[in-house]
């Protein structure tokens, strides 16, 4: 998240500057590849820790769900 805050600030700064079109495009297709990598330590955190406490229970069918709800929602 740090690194995404410091290219965020950096591509700010450079809108700022206008500067040139490709160098704005290439810090903000890094911000989406940390972005990804953000996505997928999360879904992977959340299927280490919570994927045990629901699978096997009453809220199995509803996490299951909402799972492929969160994992759609990634491919985006």
């Amino acid at each position: 998240l740090k690194r995404l805050n410091g290219l965020s600030a950096k591509l700010e700064q450079m809108i700022e500057d206008d500067e040139y079109c490709p160098k704005l495009l290439q810090i903000a297709l890094a911000m989406k590849g940390h972005m990804e990598h953000v996505q997928g330590q999360v879904l992977e955190s959340h299927l280490k820790t919570c994927a045990s406490k629901n699978l096997g229970t009453a809220k199995e069918e509803q996490f299951i769900d909402e799972l492929v709800k969160v994992i759609g929602l990634s491919t985006r």
